[in-house]
């Protein structure tokens, strides 16, 4: 069932609602529907209804979800919907509320009885026009509606709907809300994904290109300009990963300014790495300075030039720097710059690197290879945003944007004065944590396909297929060099091979994994008071990781059990987001929800 069902009921109620003798609007109602029926109940004002399964109850809505008496309706000068301590329970606008709580719920407003969607019809003299007028959603919000309709539509093939992002190009007075809620269809929905920037769902009536014409025409009528694409499902994708990544693909293409060819070992597969790079788009369209941080080796550049080519300084110098490659004095040359005869052999001016990306992306590498004196120098530029060029006295302007990445840990380094507090601080603006390669098994195979390729290309040979064996052999691995160790890993295995397969024996790491451990000491005999061991003793013989993982995956479980596998309910229990669960489901291989008819 959906709320667009109850919605697309109003216009059978229209039919059936009573007009008033003292010329009152239509009068109003409760639309819901069960199965595949519509129901359309009167609201009598000055009345408390009470809504259950029990047939008790003022409005019976008999639904596995539904509690004996769920909540209750106050239909006075507003609607007040009250939760009466329901199993379930009651939210608006996808947000539960509190057992005892008035709520208000204005006409055409969601709210749901369990799992039972409903929608508010009619308006009388005291529910004024203004609070018919639908607000943005929240990006949780969006997100939970997304999943349902993909699962909704894995059972119903019938099922269509699209999803698309309009961004506002420059800040603006004018009420965007207003006019994109305005613009758009009775059943769909509108949230904010970013400032200036609002995504939708489109229900399956009409094209959605129509239903962003209509958008783009209110919007240009009050002198607004944007932007906008859609995917539509299942065209574009089944999954919300998938439809999402390909509207954030669509509206990143921007044909007045070339983008920076994708590197090559950009593979987005695993949930931790899909949810990276779902940070990573939003990060994106900010200016806010980002810190990476993770093991060497776990594609941090790689990531940093990804938000460097889905931002607003798309087009614009990208300029990297290792900041572990230089001394003390050429790190401060090559950032600032320096004039002429500020040392030896500087013969001629010349601009650094923080200079010459004028409008793009500054990325530091292993930031935490600094010298002190250079981290002082660098603060004063982010505080500041001017550069002075070594043996200069002037300042220079900068626009730039500052990336910063490092596998060392900084707190600890500033807790031992080792790197500047406020440095650090200025450079966290936002942390991304990219995860390692052993983490992200789903991805070890594509990523050595494509290393194959890249390193066949270059030799000019066919790139030889992946055994099975060989495959087995990468996964069991620990990958300490990461997704550079594999790429190396690749390319010597690429030299060895002499046939059109890579078999395990032509790997490397394959001596490691087979490996046999050294023996261990030997010990004292127990005591004879000592119990023998027995077969229990292997469950206490574990190591701290794997008994917190039990508890983890046995705790989601239960509370996936209790919300009846409702994953947004399962993860306001936890206390995290619903693509957080969606990865401990898959990480645990937990049972996954049915779907919902």
């Amino acid at each position: 069932m959906s709320i667009e069902k109850a919605r697309s009921a109003s216009e059978t109620a229209r039919n059936t609602v009573v007009e008033s003798s003292d010329d009152r609007a239509r009068e109003v109602r409760v639309l819901y529907v069960l199965g595949d029926a519509p129901q359309s109940i009167a609201l009598p004002e000055g009345r408390t209804l009470i809504v259950g399964r029990s047939n008790a109850s003022d409005i019976v809505v008999d639904a596995p979800s539904v509690s004996r008496s769920h909540a209750a309706l106050h239909v006075g000068r507003t609607i007040q919907i009250e939760d009466l301590g329901s199993a379930n329970k009651t939210t608006v606008n996808g947000v539960a509320i509190e057992k005892g709580r008035h709520v208000d719920v204005a006409a055409g407003e969601e709210f749901s009885i369990g799992r039972v969607p409903c929608v508010i019809h009619g308006r009388s003299k005291s529910t004024p026009q203004s609070d018919t007028r639908r607000s943005a959603r929240t990006h949780e919000y969006f997100e939970a509606r997304i999943a349902d309709e993909c699962e909704r539509a894995a059972i119903d093939r019938s099922t269509r709907f699209s999803i698309a992002r309009v961004r506002i190009e420059a800040a603006t007075d004018v009420n965007v809300e207003a006019l994109i809620g305005t613009a758009l269809g009775a059943s769909d929905v509108f949230a904010r994904y970013a400032p200036l920037e609002y995504e939708l769902l489109l229900s399956a009536s009409g094209d959605p290109s129509d239903a962003l014409a209509k958008v783009d025409a209110s919007l240009a009528a009050a002198g607004v300009r944007a932007r906008a694409a859609f995917a539509a499902y299942p065209q574009h994708g089944r999954t919300p990963d998938a439809l999402i990544e390909h509207v954030n693909t669509a509206l990143s293409t921007r044909p007045s300014k070339p983008a920076p060819e994708r590197d090559a070992t950009v593979i987005v597969e695993d949930p931790s790495m899909r949810a990276l790079f779902a940070l990573v788009d939003r990060v994106a369209r900010t200016d806010v300075s980002v810190l990476l941080l993770g093991e060497m080796g776990t594609g941090k550049e790689v990531v940093a030039a990804e938000i460097h080519r889905r931002s607003k300084r798309n087009g614009k110098p990208y300029c990297a720097v290792n900041c572990a490659a230089f001394t003390e004095t050429l790190v401060e040359a090559e950032l600032f710059g320096y004039e002429r005869g500020a040392f030896t052999g500087a013969s001629a001016a010349r601009a650094g690197i923080i200079e010459s990306a004028a409008g793009g992306t500054v990325f530091f590498d292993e930031v935490g290879e600094l010298a002190p004196s250079v981290q002082a120098k660098l603060l004063r530029v982010l505080e500041e945003r001017k550069v002075r060029r070594v043996g200069s006295t002037e300042e220079r302007p900068v626009d730039v944007r500052f990336i910063a990445a490092t596998n060392r840990d900084l707190d600890a380094a500033v807790s031992r004065a080792d790197f500047r507090g406020d440095l650090f601080f200025r450079l966290n603006g936002f942390t991304l944590q990219v995860p390692p390669l052993r983490e992200r098994l789903g991805e070890i195979a594509p990523l050595a396909e494509r290393f194959l390729t890249m390193a066949a290309r270059a030799s000019d040979r066919k790139p030889p297929a992946l055994s099975p064996e060989a495959l087995a052999v990468l996964e069991r691995h620990r990958w300490r060099g990461n997704v550079r160790e594999l790429r190396n890993e690749m390319t010597r295995a690429l030299i060895l091979a002499d046939g059109d397969v890579i078999l395990p024996e032509h790997l490397s790491v394959a001596k490691l994994v087979a490996m046999p451990a050294p023996p261990r000491p030997p010990t004292a005999p127990p005591p004879a008071d000592t119990k023998a061991p027995s077969a229990d003793d292997g469950a206490v013989l574990r190591t701290l990781t794997e008994v917190k993982a039990d508890a983890e995956r046995d705790h989601v479980r239960r509370v996936l059990e209790h919300c009846q596998h409702n994953q947004t309910r399962a993860a306001e229990v936890l206390g995290i987001s619903r693509s957080q669960i969606v990865n401990l489901i898959e990480r645990y291989d937990l049972p996954r929800p049915r779907g919902r008819g």
